[in-house]
């Protein structure tokens, strides 16, 4: 028996309802689910964007049960997109500046991160993949399903990682993504038995990461698209004929395709139609599928157990990478404009790299002598004053906070904290990220110096 849960339920309805309007296009009735009651897969909506002729992959959005995001196979440019529940296109996002040679495949991460591979090899020629983590982005109104209007198109910028495979060149079609390390996997598409590669973790934006081979993948042959749901317990993987459920032993994901290790099998509903895309529901309770083709179906699979209820919490650490100044001796800004073409120029432009979207909090400790005294640095005292020499870090209070997006980031400081100019004399700015879950960065710190 299949138990739906109320968000399912709700969605297989509305399903229903939408086979009475005119305007909605459902290849299937799918009757309303009392508590309790069975499910066999089901068309959820279909894709009504012309310019979605072939989604090659799909994953639900972490943050609503009616958003869905996919994009194109090869030929497409670098975009994805939007999708609401009734198959209208809420969004679409571009990324002006990157090459889409081959997408084959998305993901969901922590810190409601999407991650594209561009993946696919038909050939097996190229020397590097790539795999571009972005921050979801927001969506436009949804639809009632009466019509739909035109969506708004936003450019947003990835984070790009460049990779390659330990042993030569492969195709591969699937990309996964631990929920809560951010861990990068992908499945290699072979006629006979692919292999499991896992990315150095976390990825090196600035350097080729090497993909090295941690589990032959026996079933399914050619997978064409997989997911890891929600929890991290289950990973599930496709072809264009079936589906592979496994379960994730302690988080160990080259386990779940170890000889005997089980495997519950389903049936693609959308055979014949060259499927692709596979992705738990948000909560992981359920499976969604896609398919190539203008106009094609999505389907919501209803799992026989249940599946998995409670997305993990968010464990992974922000990183501040790359904190530069962009002049290391300035003056501090009065609260008037400058008058002197002479002196020093006023503050400096902070710049610095986030792992994902956090808050950034800013610091400044002042730097003071001291004499060394045992293990400590004390103040000088006529005690101490033929100890040895030190220095000192004394916070000066007050702070600034400054929202940062994944990637890039850069702010101005302008030598003030708060309403107060700081005096000549040698500091240290630290700083310190914050995600939407509380997990904090390490501090990193730079040095600089005011002078009159």
């Amino acid at each position: 028996m299949v138990t739906t849960s109320p968000m399912d339920r709700s969605t297989l309805a509305s399903a229903a309802a939408r086979m009475w309007r005119p305007a909605a296009v459902v290849v299937a009735v799918v009757a309303f689910l009392p508590a309790g009651a069975s499910a066999a897969p089901a068309p959820l909506f279909t894709l009504r964007d012309p310019q979605i002729a072939e989604s090659s992959g799909i994953v639900a959005s972490a943050t609503r049960d009616d958003v869905f995001f996919t994009h194109n196979d090869s030929g497409d440019t670098a975009r994805f997109f939007a999708v609401d529940r009734y198959g209208c296109t809420s969004g679409v996002f571009t990324s002006p500046g990157v090459t889409a040679t081959d997408w084959e495949d998305i993901a969901r991460g922590p810190g409601n991160s999407l991650w594209i591979g561009d993946i696919g090899d038909n050939n097996a020629v190229r020397n590097e993949i790539v795999v571009h983590r972005f921050d979801e982005p927001a969506v436009g109104a949804l639809t009632d399903g009466s019509g739909c209007p035109p969506a708004i198109e936003q450019m947003v910028a990835p984070a790009s990682y460049r990779l390659r495979f330990e042993d030569g060149a492969h195709d591969a079609e699937t990309l996964l993504v631990d929920p809560s390390t951010a861990q990068v996997f992908v499945i290699t598409k072979s006629f006979t038995a692919g292999a499991l590669y896992a990315a150095p973790n976390p990825v090196n934006a600035g350097d080729v990461n090497v993909l090295r081979k941690v589990a032959d993948v026996a079933t399914p042959a050619f997978a064409t698209g997989g997911d890891i749901s929600a929890n991290g317990q289950e990973v599930a993987v496709r072809n264009y004929s079936g589906i592979d459920i496994r379960t994730i032993p302690n988080g160990n994901l080259a386990a779940a395709f170890a000889p005997g290790a089980p495997v519950q099998r389903l049936d693609a509903p959308d055979s014949g139609k060259q499927g692709e895309g596979l992705g738990f529901t948000r909560t992981g309770r359920n499976l969604l599928t896609s398919s190539e083709g203008v106009s094609a179906p999505i389907y919501l699979i209803p799992r026989p157990d249940g599946g998995a209820t409670t997305p993990p919490a968010d464990t992974t650490v922000p990183r501040v990478r790359a904190l530069t100044l962009s002049r290391r001796t300035f003056r501090a800004a009065s609260r008037g404009p400058s008058t002197s073409a002479k002196k020093k120029p006023i503050g400096t432009k902070v710049t610095f790299s986030l792992s994902e979207a956090s808050l950034v909090k800013f610091t400044v400790d002042r730097q003071t002598k001291g004499r060394k005294v045992g293990r400590r640095c004390k103040a000088r005292t006529k005690a101490n004053r033929k100890k040895r020499a030190c220095t000192r870090w004394t916070k000066v209070k007050g702070s600034f906070t400054v929202p940062g997006k994944m990637g890039s980031n850069s702010s101005r400081f302008r030598g003030r904290i708060g309403s107060r100019k700081l005096k000549p004399g040698r500091y240290r700015l630290n700083s310190q990220a914050t995600d939407k879950s509380g997990n904090k960065s390490a501090l990193q710190s730079k040095s600089f110096k005011i002078v009159k």
